[in-house]
């Protein structure tokens, strides 16, 4: 890492607006890609110029919550059940989803962290964030579900770290 890189780390650190996801040798780290490599699927993807109903449909068949709209191979928004909940009424048989998504302003990497995709998640407002590796969309991850995974990470941890602190205090081992 670039000194440049560390010293903007350390300023987030002293300002608060970047912490580190506790650790432990014997838990594998939560990363983006892990969470990626999780998921069964491929992103589902429409085209921005296809019908809401149409897109509808995909995410029905699916089970999905949002569907990708692209144009070509381009990711130009997301189109969500809160984004439908928004048009139902104006007519979702002619309506497009360029006139219906959540414009796409923000893309997370598989090399970024966990945090660093919540924190855009949070800032603009998303359910949804689509996830790149080089030009390629390789998932799509909700709030909720990056949530959960946190949260099992920590309970891992954290068992981990009790199950240190018993072995420390059990008779006859040694101890600082």
């Amino acid at each position: 890492m670039a000194m440049g890189g560390r010293k903007k780390g350390l300023d987030a650190r002293v300002a608060g607006t970047l912490s580190e996801m506790p650790r432990h040798p014997r838990v594998e780290p939560l990363t983006v890609r892990s969470l990626v490599q999780k998921k069964a699927s491929r992103p589902l993807c429409v085209s921005v110029d296809a019908t809401v109903l149409s897109a509808l449909n995909l995410m029905a068949e699916h089970d999905a919550g949002a569907v990708l709209a692209m144009d070509e191979a381009r990711v130009i928004g997301i189109f969500s059940e809160r984004d439908y909940a928004r048009v139902a009424i104006r007519g979702a048989e002619t309506r497009t989803l360029r006139d219906a998504m959540t414009p796409c302003g923000a893309q997370g990497s598989v090399t970024d962290t966990v945090q660093e995709c919540l924190r855009q998640m949070k800032e603009r407002r998303l359910q949804y964030l689509p996830v790149l590796e080089g030009s390629e969309v390789v998932a799509v991850l909700s709030r909720e579900e990056v949530l959960e995974e946190m949260v099992d990470y920590l309970e891992r941890v954290f068992k981990e770290y009790d199950l240190d602190q018993r072995i420390v205090n059990l008779r006859g081992t040694y101890s600082c």
